[in-house]
């Protein structure tokens, strides 16, 4: 893997902006690792954390999306909830170790008995995994290149011992690896703490049902708009709206006040801001209009999803990834690219691999622009 694919699968498993160095590449088999040392801050207010991992990946794996860290205690804990699975018959693992993720049915089959074992036998490590891909760690800890060997045999040990766990979730096809929004809605419910009532106010706004998807698609042009969609697609771009005139009139207030107050020309420098209001207002206008556009009056068309690339940009806390999707239109094909974020982007990966076919809304004005109808989270 070159430094910006590594540095990309990061990204996407972290779901934040990150950067490495000292990247080496190994294989194994069918394994292919790499190590490096990569930096990243956990939230837009913290500082940042540098620490040396290991990302291995292999085809036959398809990890449910989880984390396996040390257990989090105290006030922070309490107030935003606990998350993590319990394995009440494996005290010596929830002594050591603390997971956590949305697809809780699938990873407990992934954390048998045997692999609980084998993993409290050897504390002190972070594991990410989803999909093909699995990242081992010792939080902020880096390592020098002559303990290098050790940390990368390790940390395949334990990519071995998931491994088994994973293969115990091939011989349950009944159980899901996809997420999905009535698993997200389950996976809140049973937090406690401040975090629940919050994370249930949001996903009440974007509450988007199986009938109200089928309806919306069935439905003839001008369409009309289920309240969960219209928030998942359009975000925040309504207050975005309203910023656009406050950038653009407050500095003009401002100006007039500290004229009156004496200070001659100098109370005219924030003028220089107001000319961020328009753009604001232009840009959140701009693609208001071309989402609403597309809902109302786009094409439904198939497609299918052919790659899955996470950006360098992250909003909202989300790392942004492309979904490249191919579809026929008037007896033409076209590949388009949809943003996608969190779930929508691990379920597009999982849509690259089973190459099932998915509904895409493309706009009436622009045959590049499209929705793609079944990244949406449905509950």
């Amino acid at each position: 893997m070159t430094e910006m694919e590594i540095q990309q699968e990061l990204n996407s498993i972290f779901n934040r902006l990150v950067t490495v160095k000292n990247t080496a590449n190994h294989s194994t088999g069918d394994v292919t690792l790499a190590i490096c040392d990569m930096r990243y801050s956990p939230s837009s207010d913290s500082a940042g954390i540098t620490q040396t991992v290991v990302l291995l990946q292999a085809p036959d794996l398809d990890f449910p999306e989880f984390t396996m860290r040390s257990p989090s205690s105290g006030l922070l804990t309490g107030l935003l909830g606990n998350t993590s699975l319990s394995f009440p018959d494996s005290p010596e693992f929830d002594a050591v170790y603390s997971v956590s993720g949305t697809l809780k049915e699938a990873i407990q089959v992934v954390f048998s008995a045997e692999v609980r074992e084998q993993l409290a036998a050897l504390p002190g490590w972070q594991i990410r995994a989803n999909g093909t891909s699995l990242v081992a760690y010792q939080s902020r800890k880096i390592f020098a290149q002559e303990d290098r060997d050790e940390f990368m045999s390790t940390a395949l040990q334990i990519l071995q011992t998931l491994r088994t766990g994973e293969a115990e979730l091939d011989a349950r096809p009944d159980v899901s690896r996809e997420a999905t929004g009535a698993d997200m809605l389950k996976s809140v419910q049973q937090m406690d703490g401040f975090g629940r009532s919050a994370m249930l106010s949001q996903l009440e706004k974007i509450a988007l049902s199986h009938d109200e998807l089928d309806n919306f698609c069935a439905a003839s042009c001008p369409r009309e708009i289920p309240k969960g969609m219209e928030k998942q697609v359009l975000g925040a771009s309504k207050g975005l709206l309203l910023v656009g005139p406050i950038f653009t009139f407050m500095p003009i207030v401002v100006c007039v006040v500290l004229w009156f107050a004496g200070q001659g020309w100098v109370a005219l420098t924030p003028l220089c801001t107001t000319v961020l209001g328009p753009i604001v207002f232009f840009f959140a206008l701009n693609f208001r209009s071309k989402k609403l556009r597309t809902l109302r009056n786009g094409t439904i068309v198939s497609g299918v999803v052919d790659e899955v690339r996470a950006t360098d940009v992250q909003m909202n806390n989300h790392v942004r990834h492309y979904a490249f999707v191919s579809y026929e239109l008037n007896g033409e094909t076209t590949q388009a690219k949809a943003n996608v974020y969190g779930s929508a982007a691990d379920n597009a990966k999982r849509r690259v691999s089973d190459k099932c076919e998915v509904r895409v809304l493309v706009d009436p004005q622009d045959p590049s622009h499209v929705i793609v109808l079944d990244l949406l989270l449905v509950f």
